[in-house]
């Protein structure tokens, strides 16, 4: 997993570094930042029509299922993020035993979202939810007051 981190974390530095323009700290002329929104908005229109470009639950837990080792899996997870199949969010931790693992991922699929549990090497389970709030709800450790 700290393996799945750096890189992602050396993917993001690689595109924040990507950045051609040059901030002189002058103001743009008005027609400039008018574009500016206008290009915002078709990037934000773009990002909501990305989910559909998502792969199904049932897809993507197929694609789950064929791979091997959870080292696969999350290789080919980053492959399955950077072509906008899927959109990984976060690894929680579980103690709950229907779940067989200590830690799930959980994906964001075209139809839901799905959690992966893993026990550091292998896949141990796929389940679908509708929403982050149940999965983590259902999954996460609860914690005592």
């Amino acid at each position: 997993m700290k393996k799945f981190l750096i890189i992602l974390g050396a993917g993001l530095l690689l595109a924040g570094c990507g950045n051609t323009e040059s901030n002189t700290g002058q103001e743009q002329p008005v027609e400039d930042a008018e574009a500016t929104e206008e290009a915002t908005a078709a990037e934000t229109e773009e990002t909501v029509e990305a989910d559909s470009t998502y792969l199904t639950a049932e897809e993507f837990i197929e694609r789950v299922e064929n791979e091997g080792t959870y080292g696969s899996y999350s290789a080919n997870l980053l492959l399955w993020v950077s072509a906008q199949e899927a959109r990984f969010m976060e690894t929680i931790f579980t103690d709950k035993e229907e779940y067989g693992a200590h830690k799930v991922d959980i994906v964001v699929v075209q139809d839901g979202v799905v959690a992966v549990g893993f026990d550091g090497e292998e896949i141990v389970g796929t389940w679908t939810f509708d929403s982050i709030d149940e999965l983590k709800e259902a999954v996460a450790i609860q914690e005592e007051e």
